[in-house]
């Protein structure tokens, strides 16, 4: 009994920091939940697996390829399925946030897809609302032959509240600790700088 109490503690206190609720008494209830604060899930015994699926595939592999050829720290990338199926690398910055995630992240999908990801740092207020990420959405193109990656139309799309509910792109300023603005959600990619057509490559060696 003591050990079976000692475990319950266990469980509680992961319950607390990964803020799930109490209703979470299943597997599928605390994965749900936790992907929808943001984290990525997965059983490290399907890893193996997730890369057998996705590494071969067209695009994953020619942009696995050319990080690999552009000598960007394995450590930053990850080959990964989504809970639909869908492959995806995702390459994140070595800047950590509040409440576990990196400061940005870049994820290219099979289906050439390209998502841009940035987390506040503290929650961002504006017009009453709370927001914890901003994203931009567009698409991608690989060349295997020289190790290219090429973007297009890459635009903002929406915010995340701390929730990570999606919500309407809202235009405001990015305020700091001391009160200086730092930058538009709309005009981020100025600060990189990059246009939404451009080379992918700088925004990758912007994340490192």
């Amino acid at each position: 009994m003591k050990k079976y109490n000692l475990l319950q503690e266990e469980i509680n206190r992961v319950k607390t920091i990964m803020g799930l609720t109490e209703q979470s008494i299943s597997d599928a209830d605390c994965i749900t939940q936790l992907q929808d604060k943001g984290y990525d899930v997965a059983n490290p015994s399907n890893v193996r697996d997730q890369l057998s699926k996705c590494g071969g595939k067209t695009n994953i592999s020619c942009v696995k390829n050319a990080l690999i050829n552009s000598n960007i720290d394995e450590n930053q990338y990850e080959i990964r399925t989504w809970p639909n199926g869908e492959c995806y690398l995702m390459i994140s910055n070595t800047t950590p946030r509040e409440r576990g995630m990196r400061s940005g992240n870049l994820t290219f999908w099979e289906d050439g897809r390209l998502t841009l990801i940035g987390v506040f740092k503290g929650f961002q207020k504006f017009n009453s609302k709370v927001y914890n990420k901003f994203q931009y959405q567009g698409e991608y193109t690989c060349d295997p032959s020289n190790n290219t990656i090429k973007h297009s139309n890459l635009t903002y799309a929406l915010l995340r509240d701390k929730n990570n509910k999606p919500m309407k792109p809202v235009n405001f300023n990015v305020i700091d600790k001391d009160g200086n603005i730092r930058f538009k959600t709309g005009d981020f990619l100025k600060t990189i700088p990059v246009d939404k057509n451009d080379d992918t490559f700088k925004i990758i060696n912007n994340l490192k």
